[in-house]
């Protein structure tokens, strides 16, 4: 609605052409949000077959290690 109002309803008054202009900002939206779905769903599938190897590759960091024992000391102290 943003984009209609900002942009579109200063430019043309019919109500014909603001109809075809907003089913286009929805189709567009639409087709974006499908779009990133896809997009999600296709790097989740990629971390998985490669995750084991990505762990190992950021365990193996000195500055990763320092945050994960960070990390764990400040977990240990909120529970004890």
């Amino acid at each position: 609605m943003t984009a209609l109002t900002g942009y579109i309803t200063d430019y043309y008054t019919s109500l014909t052409a603001l109809v075809i202009a907003e089913l286009f900002i929805a189709t567009l939206g639409s087709f974006a949000t499908l779009t990133w779905i896809g997009m999600v769903t296709h790097d989740a599938k990629f971390f998985n077959v490669y995750q084991e190897t990505i762990d190992m590759e950021i365990s193996d960091c000195e500055v990763m290690q320092k945050a994960l024992k960070r990390l764990y000391d400040f977990e240990t102290k909120q529970l004890a």
